[in-house]
């Protein structure tokens, strides 16, 4: 059997309140004062500009890169714990901390609250900085490191799986990776 209770749409149930106000109020929770929310007049929305505490001017790396240094942001701490073996680590590759007042002090205003000589930390971060040579041999490093996976995956397509015996001409007809590719016409 169906319920006889009909159900209010939004438009109705508008309509009821606009009809008798206080019967309103008393369905609707008493937030109290609520006119600090509501600004003046004569107020004019404008979006807030946002700062990137880790924005380091293009230019200024330009000029350090040309003067052989490279900078990096290196985290020190998460939510409170220090990363000291991550800072260690760091500090093993060349890594150095800014201190405010290095460089000129022309980094000075990424941490304008820490004292003369301390090192620039913000959000967890310290700015650090290491020669142009050692950075790009460890960026060569790195590459090397990413790539080794794909050499082996080419060495399969190429030479074949490695195992024991792999080499023999007959096994080599039969474990190698094959790949095909056929061309398609692309309609215009």
């Amino acid at each position: 059997m169906k319920s006889r209770t009909r159900r209010r749409t939004t438009r109705q149930a508008a309509a009821l309140i606009d009809k008798n106000p206080a019967a309103a109020k008393a369905t609707r929770p008493d937030w109290g004062d609520t006119s600090k929310f509501f600004p003046d007049s004569g107020f004019e929305y404008s979006a807030p500009e946002f700062h990137n505490e880790f924005h380091v001017d293009p230019e200024l790396i330009k000029q350090l890169e040309a003067d052989g240094l490279a900078l990096q942001w290196t985290a020190h701490e998460i939510y409170g714990a220090p990363l000291t073996r991550q800072m260690g680590q760091a500090q093993q590759a060349g890594w150095v901390p800014v201190a405010r007042g290095d460089l000129g002090g022309k980094l000075d205003y990424l941490a304008p609250e820490v004292g003369f000589g301390d090192a620039i930390v913000t959000g967890g971060q310290t700015l650090m900085c290491r020669p142009r040579a050692i950075h790009e041999k460890a960026r060569a490093a790195e590459r090397r490191a990413a790539m080794e996976p794909l050499a082996a995956s080419k060495q399969m397509l190429i030479e074949g799986v490695g195992v024991p015996g792999g080499d023999h001409p007959t096994a080599r007809g039969g474990n190698r990776i094959n790949v095909t590719r056929e061309r398609i016409e692309v309609p215009e």
